[in-house]
């Protein structure tokens, strides 16, 4: 009775894993928007305002880390510790 045509995911394992992740942050938060049959075209500001902010707040992680790891690995190390707020940037 579960709707794959609906629900169903086809990612790669790892975004796999960060989706169940934020499904259950969500399920801490807003039970009803992650409830099973009950979800389905659930609305409401609260809900909206945590997807955008969970896919900000991941996009600011994937960017923070590949700037850091990019000074790191692009910089010589006085410079990268000199600079690092240019990377940034």
């Amino acid at each position: 009775d579960n709707d794959l045509h609906y629900w169903g995911l086809d990612y790669p394992p790892c975004a796999a894993y960060l989706a169940w992740a934020v499904g259950v942050v969500a399920r801490a938060l807003y039970p009803e928007l992650v409830a099973l049959h009950a979800s389905r075209g659930h609305e409401s500001p609260e809900t909206r305002a945590f997807m955008r902010n969970s896919v900000l707040a991941l996009d600011a992680l994937v960017f923070f880390s590949a700037a850091r790891a990019f000074g790191h690995l692009s910089l010589p190390r006085e410079a990268a510790r000199r600079h690092r707020w240019m990377v940034l940037v």
